[in-house]
């Protein structure tokens, strides 16, 4: 699932009245980016106004660029104002805003002498520690988080973004109370109760995901993780038919999405559908040859469809992508074991009990092949 922590953008920064700009200024100030860029230059290039004016005119120009999608000119403008007036902090915050998605280092500077200059402004925090999490500094996300949310109690978003942090250190409670907050400051937040129910089943409280899904899709008919969520629910429930329903549209939503192909795809396996099963997996692996859980599902079929050559090549590149994964251990020891490799079969059977003592007792030491990929 892709995880997407929001980030926010304030817009307008207002000029006030100026001798001799008139309709410039009522441009400049205007939410109609065409017009935002005519008049802002005009201002711009006469060079009267104070270098605090002229500073807004920047950040205003840039907002229009952003909104216009030319993120270039819109970072010249956003550096430009905080060149004219160093005290502009909107400016820095917009500086650091343009710089999420292309310099995280930069961002953090900028954000940061945002938070220098406004450090009662919770948007700005909530930025930073959006950077922090991209950079893997989840405590320092979370911390920004916190400190947004102490300065706006109702900031929905903040709370969302904390939830996320907190399941990334896999503090799945604090995650489901997070999001709790933020679907109780805006109940029309979508992406919570999809969030919210892929962290319930996390913590294995299926009954409690589902409502969430349902609603998901009731708000936002076209968000694909819904779907996608609703049909891995449906599959613990073993609803296969459902599962396949949900991943089927979270497919027609998403079509770059390897995952909902193999969960499909072991849904028509749970169902004895194993050419349809292909199909899928094959599918998942062209978009993501490194899905190591498609390699591992697509070795299991060709083991039900005895074709155990292609399923012991499978099976070593699911091993080489996750060489911990005991369950793919113990499914090459019975695969070389159908090829007559016993010597190979038994070291790895050791070597999966190794990894996972409790393995021998979910398969049976004497699960024929078939019977073990069967209950799979």
């Amino acid at each position: 699932m892709r995880i997407v922590f929001f980030v926010t953008i304030v817009m307008g920064a207002l000029l006030y009245a100026m001798p001799s700009f008139g309709d410039d200024i009522a441009d400049c100030n205007s939410r109609a980016p065409d017009r935002v860029v005519r008049g802002c230059t005009r201002i711009i290039t006469q060079r009267v106004a104070s270098n605090v004016e002229l500073s807004k005119a920047y950040v205003s120009r840039g907002n229009a660029y952003v909104q216009m999608k030319k993120v270039g000119e819109a970072r010249a403008d956003f550096l430009t104002a905080t060149r004219q007036n160093p005290k502009n902090a909107f400016a820095w915050y917009l500086l650091g805003w343009v710089d999420i998605d292309r310099d995280n280092t930069a961002a953090v500077a900028n954000l940061t002498k945002a938070i220098e200059l406004e450090p009662s402004n919770a948007y700005y925090r909530l930025d930073l520690g959006v950077v922090h999490a991209r950079q893997g500094r989840t405590d320092l996300a979370i911390q920004q988080y916190t400190r947004a949310i102490s300065l706006n109690p109702a900031y929905a978003l903040a709370y969302y973004n904390r939830g996320l942090a907190y399941a990334m250190l896999d503090n799945y409670s604090s995650a489901v109370s997070d999001l709790t907050e933020a679907i109780g400051r805006n109940p029309q937040f979508a992406r919570a109760y999809v969030f919210r129910a892929k962290y319930n089943v996390k913590l294995g409280n299926f009954n409690l995901a589902l409502p969430d899904l349902n609603e998901a899709i009731r708000l936002d008919p076209v968000n694909d993780d819904a779907y996608f969520q609703r049909g891995r629910v449906h599959s613990i429930f073993s609803r296969h038919d459902l599962a396949i329903a949900d991943y089927t549209k979270s497919i027609e939503l998403f079509p770059d999405g390897s995952g909902a192909y193999s969960n499909r795809g072991i849904a028509h396996i749970k169902k004895g559908e194993y050419d349809l099963a292909l199909l899928d997996l094959d599918k998942s692996l062209a978009i993501d040859p490194n899905n190591a859980f498609s390699r591992y599902n697509r070795a299991i079929v060709y083991a039900i469809k005895r074709n155990y050559r292609i399923a012991l090549s499978d099976i070593n590149d699911a091993i080489n992508l996750r060489p911990e994964h005991a369950s793919q251990v113990y499914v090459r020891s019975i695969i070389r074991s159908a090829l007559g490799d016993s010597s190979g079969s038994e070291g790895d059977r050791a070597h999966a009990m190794q990894l996972d003592p409790k393995l021998g007792e979910a398969v049976g030491k004497e699960a024929s092949p078939i019977d073990y990929f069967a209950k799979r």
